[in-house]
């Protein structure tokens, strides 16, 4: 597992590395975002996160260190499966591997983490619900994403009951990003500037109704305010380019998203659309706090099978609560945008039913 994701680091070092000169390239790169986890990771993150792999995980690519379940009924040496619903690269893809890491330490055993991207995730989550009840495989269930199926035009084959919560990964918050020169200084002039011009300012957007950024549009829209909001499925990298390029004037989308371009100094963050604001852009008030009561944010969790085996669930929810708290895999969630925000499959159940049921209400289909 370490090898794999020294084979990862190492080649986003190198794209990094080759593209060093071409500023823009960041934002052209054809790693697609997550539709509604905008997994987009700016070429920033990606080396920050290759130079914590190569300099942590992969000095420790031949050291076998006994695992403190060794011994136990689960998973007696098998590998266990990931299955990652989105491209190799991205932000949920580089997570998970980091997590995988820790977790094979945790087990004794080799973790595995498997790629199955299509249709906005629901293929990886298909495949995933109907995979052995024992724990040997699981996967990423992204929020609010993985509600996909509240959307009845998209006739999924699963809900959230063909799931069993293990744990939450990291979150990052939704976002209202404009150019550093934009004339907007504040959310409230952006709103104002929406106000005086209803349909006229344009918002990059995704038509998947389920993603952070639509449920956050739709939160504004609710209270009167009109934008003419544009589809952009080919990824957060696209939104971020036709931002900066002067084709769309706002993007919303998750921290991660505009991560790079944040840090570069090139787009300016008016909004969190979160209940509490971000410990990574704390001067920047959340949408709550300026009279727009909306909650909602790209959360990475695991998941198994309904009916999984509740041994093979506490293995596997111990295993990452330790993986989570080493302090090179916090250092690579917070380079791309996203805080380490671990729950336990109880609490982590909890959480699925709340986020269902707000998602629900801002479809209006509850």
């Amino acid at each position: 597992m370490r090898k794999i994701s020294c084979i990862l680091a190492r080649r986003c070092k190198s794209e990094l590395h080759s593209e060093a000169t071409a500023q823009g390239a960041a934002f052209s790169e054809g790693l697609n975002e997550e539709d509604a986890m905008h997994k987009i990771l700016g070429k920033a993150a990606v080396g920050i996160v290759a130079i914590s792999l190569l300099a942590t995980g992969c000095a420790r690519a031949g050291s076998t260190s006994p695992s403190s379940s060794e011994g136990s009924s689960f998973p007696n040496g098998e590998v266990v499966k990931v299955i990652v619903p989105y491209d190799a690269g991205g932000v949920t893809d580089v997570i998970v591997r980091l997590v995988a890491e820790g977790m094979s330490e945790e087990l004794g055993t080799t973790v595995q983490v498997v790629n199955k991207p299509g249709a906005s995730g629901s293929v990886g989550l298909t495949e995933l619900s109907g995979e052995k009840p024992d724990g040997l495989t699981i996967g990423s269930f992204n929020m609010p994403s993985g509600f996909g199926y509240l959307d009845p035009s998209r006739n999924l084959p699963y809900t959230i009951k063909d799931f069993t919560p293990i744990s939450g990964l990291a979150l990052s918050p939704t976002v209202f990003a404009v150019r550093a020169d934009s004339p907007w200084q504040s959310f409230k002039d952006l709103v104002d500037a929406a106000a005086a011009n209803p349909g006229q300012i344009t918002m990059a957007g995704t038509s998947t109704k389920t993603s952070d950024d639509a449920l956050a549009v739709a939160a504004l829209e609710s209270s009167g305010i009109d934008f003419n909001v544009v589809t952009i499925d080919t990824g957060g990298a696209d939104k971020v380019t036709q931002l900066l390029g002067g084709q769309m004037q706002v993007v919303v989308g998750s921290l991660g998203t505009v991560q790079s371009a944040l840090a570069s100094g090139q787009v300016r963050i008016l909004g969190v659309a979160t209940a509490q604001r971000s410990q990574f852009i704390p001067d920047v008030p959340t949408l709550t706090e300026l009279g727009y009561p909306v909650d909602t944010s790209g959360n990475v969790t695991l998941a198994a099978p309904a009916a999984t085996d509740p041994k093979a669930v506490e293995a596997l929810e111990k295993a990452v609560e330790t993986a989570l708290k080493d302090p090179d895999l916090v250092k690579a969630a917070n380079a791309a945008g996203y805080e380490v925000a671990y729950r336990g499959s109880e609490e982590l159940g909890e959480y699925w039913a709340q986020q269902e049921a707000a998602t629900k209400k801002l479809l209006g289909s509850n």
